[in-house]
């Protein structure tokens, strides 16, 4: 998640894996993993979220409202609805039913994204519904709408729609397995071209 150059350059904050969804502009600056390149797992908040507009770990173990924190200065709290806690690989986690459970949050303009940004989740795909599955999905009156989904075939979908109405989304070519841990991470630059990694 920097400059868009080479799709290989990200790594989750602090080098490791979190569970939960982040959302960066082009420019972020989240560090790399350096040395041998090998993956260094471990518990914990990012130190460096330059940048980086929200980033939920959804591992909140109780509250009222909207208790799932943006670990950003942003503050773009989420309101789960239906959704359970659940052991995850690295801490906490939610469980989402596929059809009614979601995360509310708050319209914000530090979330209105167009162009050059960065969205990925991790996700465990529990079946398949046969529909759309959504897993990150932003829209308001403003047009500002973009989307990360499972479609009815199984391929996964980046999408954004700029407010002339335009369309434009990149889709996976191979489908999305269940009962597999999947990390997700779409890319869009300056000139409205997706890059979508598995």
């Amino acid at each position: 998640i920097d400059n868009l150059d080479n799709p290989l350059d990200y790594a989750t904050p602090s080098s490791s894996i979190q569970t939960g969804v982040l959302l960066a502009t082009s420019s972020a600056t989240i560090p790399l993993i350096e040395g041998t390149k090998s993956l260094k797992i471990t518990n914990g908040t990012s130190n460096s979220l330059t940048d980086v507009v929200g980033l939920w770990h959804l591992d909140e173990t109780g509250g009222t409202g909207a208790y799932l924190h943006d670990s950003t200065s942003n503050a773009n709290h989420g309101t789960p609805n239906g959704t359970t806690l659940v052991k995850g690989i690295s801490g906490k986690g939610r469980n989402f039913n596929g059809t009614s459970d979601y995360v509310d949050i708050t319209n914000s303009t530090s979330l209105q994204l167009t162009n050059n940004f960065t969205m990925e989740a991790w996700f465990y795909r529990n079946s398949d519904s046969g529909g759309f599955e959504r897993i990150i999905s932003k829209s308001d009156s403003n047009s500002y709408d973009y989307w990360m989904q499972i479609g009815s075939t199984d391929l996964a979908t980046c999408g954004v729609t700029i407010a002339a109405g335009t369309n434009y989304s990149i889709s996976t070519t191979i489908a999305i397995p269940t009962g597999n841990l999947i990390h997700l991470a779409c890319t869009l630059n300056s000139s409205n071209s997706w890059s979508i990694y598995v």
